[in-house]
């Protein structure tokens, strides 16, 4: 989704994003449209403010905010389910987006994990941080050649 918005904004910079994120979900997900739109629209506002990414403050308060913030996301993939039952392949589609909600979902655990655990001055429960880390290393090897991160280059080198 990234690289088309920013490929149709090179052709056109006075594009509106919130348009075109509209008409491109209802495009991919059909009637599922609405409700995927809402999901990734959630993830662009909590993503960015409760992951790892560099120059991130992170903070326990902030955290836990987050992830109720992020709550209501699984309701809005399973209202896409729900509305595209009976279309396999935006089904499959809406697995893909499953696997990164599993994923971020996780990651916002982690990195909740870490920040206590960090308080507790490293004494925290190291079997809780296995066990997020196992169960990321989990979403990480599902379809390693179609999931949410591939394990497996695209093209060959030569």
């Amino acid at each position: 989704l990234d690289h088309y918005i920013v490929a149709r904004a090179l052709w056109d910079s006075h594009l509106d994003v919130s348009h075109e994120l509209a008409d491109y979900t209802n495009l991919r997900y059909g009637p599922a449209g609405p409700a995927v739109l809402s999901y990734l629209q959630l993830v662009e506002d909590v993503a960015p403010h409760a992951t790892g990414i560099p120059g991130t403050q992170l903070t326990i308060e902030k955290q836990q905010q987050m992830l109720r913030d992020f709550v209501p996301a699984a309701g809005f993939l399973k209202q896409a389910h729900a509305l595209s039952a009976d279309d396999p392949a935006v089904q499959l589609l809406l697995s893909k987006l499953d696997h990164s909600h599993e994923y971020l979902q996780s990651e916002m655990d982690l990195r909740l994990a870490l920040l206590v655990n960090a308080q507790a001055g490293g004494h925290g429960r190291l079997s809780d941080l296995s066990d997020l880390l196992a169960n990321q290393a989990r979403i990480i090897s599902t379809d390693p050649d179609d999931g949410v991160i591939l394990q497996k280059p695209r093209t060959s080198q030569r």
